[in-house]
């Protein structure tokens, strides 16, 4: 595939994951001082992200969860 055009990804400095990481997840997010956050996964998988979003209310902060994505996105 010819891309025509420049294409930057940015990368997170910090990839935490594995069994039982959701509560180092929510300290993180935590420790940034969000107050809100948008996850973004798919409906087949929605169930595996509520952990995160149950640890991340329990320190207050407001997790919204969208899992309606139409598929990978393209480059056109």
């Amino acid at each position: 595939m010819m891309m025509d055009r420049a294409v930057t990804l940015r990368q997170p400095g910090k990839l935490v994951f594995g069994s039982g990481c959701s509560a180092q997840i929510a300290a993180d997010i935590c420790d940034l001082g969000h107050s809100r956050v948008l996850i973004v996964t798919s409906t087949p998988v929605r169930c595996l992200v509520m952990p995160l979003t149950e640890e991340l209310k329990g320190q207050g902060i407001d997790a919204a969860v969208w899992d309606a994505p139409d598929g990978e996105p393209t480059m056109e």
